[in-house]
């Protein structure tokens, strides 16, 4: 099995997870951006379809990850195509245009199923998983010298939380700035952690990465409860879920005074990520959907007109701020006058968004420079 990977690369992304369980079913090509001197590749919005012509692949997958990467021709491609949106629930009008490309959705956010099945009806849910590569160099067996551990960022509701926590038990660096440390770092304060803490991100309502990941390292977790009523996790069984900010240092005093409960309950969380929710899983999973299907190519815009598919690709270009791929566009002949005409607003609003975006950069710039000059 050949499989043509695209997207954005990146060693702590959700890409690579799935890029090292396809490997182990095919073949797998990359065709997403290069990725500093590590790996090469193509522009933003190639041509993928043109890909095609030359190779003989049986499936695409894109991972969409918050990058301005979107190709061209993926409706165009003879073989079918697979688009998965671990962070649907942010900007969902731009991933739901992005979804009518793909003969196959799949999203992390179970309670959005229903709404992106609206534009294209082959979506699913496809949570996050564990990457067993994560275990390579490290022991389980490792000493725990923190009482409670958290690797991520720190928005206000989480810091506050991780605030209290701190006060009475100890914990790791959690402000530490963890963008621009390598993965292992994330894997060795989790590992040295008796309990690891979780806030599911702002707007999330369902498993973020940080759940697969703790139990997947055979540790035990305390979060917030997800929407729906059948967790994939079981309360007491897998891990723990706190109902409200003021019981969660009690179950955290509980499950520290217990050693027994809580090593066994994190054994049985390992037992069933490893069991159900790695990411060979995942890639099972998308096969199986497929093949239920017969490999159909039924993508909303694959048998659109060629305005339509324009207007499409306009769109989301637009929202990622793309703005040599929505002027190149511009230069296909089949596009009619009128299709040029409505993809215009588009345009402006993308300017628009860069010089905002743009602004906001000079300035901070300008007080961070502003700042030292006062600090000297």
């Amino acid at each position: 099995m050949k499989i043509l990977l695209g997207g954005y690369y990146s060693p702590k992304g959700t890409l690579r997870y799935y890029e090292r369980a396809l490997e182990g079913i095919g073949e797998v090509t990359y065709c997403g951006v290069p990725y500093r001197f590590e790996r090469p590749g193509y522009a933003p919005d190639a041509n993928i379809a043109e890909m095609a012509s030359r190779g003989a692949w049986d499936w695409y997958f894109y991972v969409e990850e918050w990058k301005s990467v979107f190709p061209l021709g993926i409706n165009e491609v003879p073989f079918p195509t697979v688009g998965y949106f671990p962070d649907a629930c942010y900007d969902i009008p731009r991933r739901k245009r992005m979804a009518s490309f793909f003969d196959y959705v799949f999203i992390s956010q179970q309670w959005l199923v229903e709404e992106f099945r609206a534009v294209n009806p082959q979506t699913y849910y496809l949570p996050f998983a564990f990457d067993p590569g994560r275990l390579q160099g490290f022991s389980l067996a490792v000493e725990p010298i923190f009482e409670v551990g958290f690797v991520g960022s720190l928005y206000k509701e989480r810091a506050r939380m991780l605030e209290k926590l701190s006060k009475r038990f100890k914990m790791n660096d959690y402000r530490a700035d963890s963008s621009s440390k390598p993965l292992e770092y994330a894997t060795e304060v989790y590992l040295r952690s008796k309990i690891v803490f979780n806030r599911l991100p702002l707007g999330y309502k369902d498993y973020n990465l940080r759940v697969f990941e703790v139990l997947g390292l055979k540790r035990f977790l305390i979060t917030d409860r997800p929407s729906g009523e059948n967790p994939l996790l079981k309360h007491r069984k897998h891990l723990a879920y706190y109902e409200c900010e003021d019981d969660l240092v009690e179950l955290v005093s509980h499950h520290l005074g217990d050693d027994r409960e809580r090593e066994a309950i994190a054994e049985e969380g390992h037992r069933e990520v490893m069991g159900r929710h790695t990411y060979d899983h995942r890639v099972q999973r998308i096969w199986e959907i497929m093949a239920e299907n017969g490999f159909r190519m039924q993508a909303p815009l694959r048998k659109a007109r060629v305005d339509a598919v324009f207007l499409g690709y306009q769109k989301v270009f637009g929202r990622l701020m793309m703005l040599d791929s929505m002027a190149n566009l511009f230069t296909q002949p089949e596009v009619s006058f009128m299709a040029r005409l409505r993809a215009l607003p588009y345009v402006v609003l993308a300017v628009l968004r860069r010089l905002r975006r743009m602004a906001w950069r000079k300035f901070v710039a300008s007080f961070l420079t502003q700042f030292r000059r006062n600090g000297n």
